[in-house]
């Protein structure tokens, strides 16, 4: 027969287990801090004239690797799939996830990773990126339309960029909302370069990456990207691959463009309580142990009786 007090104790892991869980949801990539290598991670560079992807062992955030990405000058002059030429002024290095992440529909989810930077010089030409690709469909990521105008409903496209200061650990975050459809995602994480010269050089460390869902107690803390604008191949104007501009441009690798402007909705619970996220998650923790408890000696009470 089941001792009373253990049975109270069962009760008790139960109520932390379920309280942890509101509280903090799990992340969705299996390697978020490269100890693996870049296992779960595809290499993807463009319009560069040199790049490199490796595992840095020697700096990281927490664990012991990271991922370093370098991009090196930029190719003038690229190519749609069907030939046309047209100018770029920048290059890319990106590692994405090498297959498609199943989401929920109708669901808020935040994307952060830690990043550092080293560059040739401090100017405002050297950008980190985070990109989320919604599909409809699970052939949509390896079947897109070649040199054909691209459903701007049936892949979505999530840009986020970030400035951040050399030989410094930042927190970056990206936070969106699935429709009902789009729910096969792909994550890019990316090193930029925009310089119509085409030398720079630039460095970015990505460490201890995550992609969750926004629990319930959460969503107001966040702000959510949404797609204001979109353009076609052969639609695009030079305003559009200007990427000073607040629009922003991301290439596949069969000559697609589509462009996306990002706009914040809602104001985040640290402006509306003067806490930031890490505070208000603390006291919801703590709060949920505290509950726990009190649940905990009422059943003790009852069973004892």
């Amino acid at each position: 027969m089941i001792n009373k007090r253990s049975l109270s104790f069962v009760v008790l892991v139960l109520v932390i287990i379920i309280s942890l869980n509101s509280v903090y949801a799990a992340n969705i990539f299996t390697n978020p801090g490269f100890e693996d290598g870049l296992t779960g991670w595809t290499k993807n560079a463009w319009y560069q004239k040199d790049y490199s992807t490796q595992i840095d062992s020697s700096i990281h955030k927490l664990g012991d690797n990271s991922a370093k990405l370098t991009v090196t000058g930029v190719n003038n002059i690229a190519k749609y799939c069907n030939g046309t030429e047209y100018n770029v002024d920048y290059a890319a290095n990106s590692i994405k996830t090498d297959e498609l992440i199943v989401l929920k529909p109708n669901t808020d989810y935040e994307l952060k990773s830690w990043v550092r930077m080293d560059r040739d010089s401090d100017t405002d030409k050297y950008f980190v990126r985070t990109t989320v690709l919604l599909f409809q469909n699970e052939d949509d990521w390896e079947n897109l339309p070649s040199c054909q105008k691209i459903d701007p409903d049936r892949r979505i496209q999530l840009n986020k960029e970030y400035s951040l200061n050399e030989d410094e650990w930042k927190l970056v975050t990206q936070s969106f909302k699935t429709n009902s459809e789009n729910i096969y995602a792909r994550v890019h994480l990316i090193i930029e370069v925009k310089d119509s010269s085409g030398d720079l050089s630039a460095t970015a460390w990505f460490d201890d990456t995550s992609l969750k869902e926004v629990v319930k107690d959460e969503k107001d803390n966040h702000r959510t990207d949404n797609i204001v604008d979109t353009c076609e191949i052969g639609e695009c104007d030079d305003s559009y691959l200007n990427l000073k501009t607040a629009k922003t441009v991301f290439s596949e690798s069969d000559g697609s463009v589509s462009e996306i402007t990002l706009q914040d909705l809602t104001p985040n619970k640290k402006q509306l309580t003067g806490l930031d996220d890490s505070s208000l998650k603390k006291i919801v923790f703590w709060l949920m142990i505290a509950i726990a408890i009190v649940l905990f000696l009422i059943v003790l009470r009852l069973v004892m009786r």
